[in-house]
């Protein structure tokens, strides 16, 4: 385990070795698999991922499994030097790099783990006697607050002997790999550390493709669609396309089934060229965006509704003549919103 000390404003990221492997206990084991587990397992919110760079993570773990300790330290040594230097941000936080490597015993093969956990300040109480005091502990790390760090793992595919020396040697027909940010719900998953830092990519991973096709789609709607009930209703058709029953996402199909006919052109150019061939689904990252339904005015205002009955419930009025048929019932709610949905102009 090595500590990763973060950028400030008069000094860059920075790590501080450490020459001697931790001989973990029984407990420091068991926790370890529990955060493991419950970060990369089935169940997870883990992502498969592909090597994309050779000579970065994957070489190394190529190093350590044929290494003595001393040589495993010092390759270690090297992987957090190299994780402080992508972190080029004040945000990228300080932390402890666990490094750790292994045999899976079913199969025999080789893996490796990083782990970034970052700090966390916590409390504890302290007895002596009759004296009762609370006590903050600092740079706590791999609570279980998920937030606080990511993982990188990866492992051996069984049965392959692999030909390094090829110039044509695929990494990722000999072994796989899994990432693990769970920031990638909100922000999207940390360049720094799955791409600058383990030199792996994410572009074929289906929640990930699945949520770009999304957000860049979104994107196109609000930019290119000026009418306010023109543009709700293309949000409501892509939002359908992504909840239907096939299996897969097809982009020329929803831009032939669901966009006005003058925009296809400018969406096949600019949006559908990203995904030029047809993806297995996956909505994992979309789930509470596509149940409901946000509708963004300028200024900060939000409108939340079930998407499922949205129509039902929710009526944009952007006329004076749309105003006088207005038919008001007792159950009705009218409200003025400043600006226009889906725009910031």
């Amino acid at each position: 385990m090595h500590k990763i000390v973060g950028k400030t404003t008069v000094e860059d990221a920075k790590a501080e070795v450490r020459y001697k492997l931790i001989r973990p206990t029984v407990d420091v084991v068991a926790l370890l698999k529990v955060r493991l587990t419950d970060a990369c397992g089935k169940q997870s919110n883990s992502f498969i991922s592909e090597v994309e760079d050779k000579t970065k993570f994957f070489a190394r773990s190529m190093q350590m499994k044929c290494s003595d300790d001393a040589a495993f330290i010092e390759v270690s040594q090297d992987i957090a030097h190299s994780l402080a230097h992508c972190q080029t941000s004040r945000s990228m936080k300080s932390g402890n790099l666990l490094i750790l490597d292994g045999i899976q015993t079913n199969t025999n093969t080789y893996f490796t783990i990083v782990i970034k956990a970052e700090y966390d300040n916590v409390m504890n109480t302290v007895e002596d006697g009759d004296d009762f005091q609370i006590q903050i502990l600092q740079e706590v790390f791999l609570s279980k607050n998920q937030k606080l760090f990511k993982i990188g793992i990866l492992f051996e595919k069984p049965n392959i002997i692999p030909d390094f020396d090829a110039q044509d040697f695929d990494a990722n027909s000999y072994c796989s790999t899994i990432v693990f940010d769970e920031n990638i719900k909100i922000s999207g998953p940390a360049d720094y550390f799955y791409s600058g830092f383990l030199g792996f990519k994410l572009d074929s991973n289906e929640k990930i493709r699945t949520e770009r096709f999304y957000n860049k789609s979104l994107e196109f709607i609000k930019e290119n669609i000026n009418d306010p009930e023109q543009r709700c209703e293309a949000v409501n058709k892509l939002v359908s396309f992504l909840k239907n029953e096939q299996a897969g996402v097809m982009p020329n199909d929803y831009k032939n089934l669901f966009l006005p006919e003058g925009l296809r052109d400018l969406y096949e150019t600019t949006i559908q060229a990203q995904f030029p061939h047809a993806f297995n689904k996956d909505n994992e990252l979309l789930k509470g965006r596509l149940k409901n339904r946000k509708v963004t005015f300028k200024g900060g205002v939000y409108l939340y509704a079930p998407a499922d009955n949205f129509e039902d419930h929710v009526k944009f009025i952007n006329s004076e003549e749309e105003l006088v048929q207005l038919k008001l019932e007792s159950q009705n709610t009218i409200v003025q919103i400043f600006g226009k949905p889906y725009s910031n102009e």
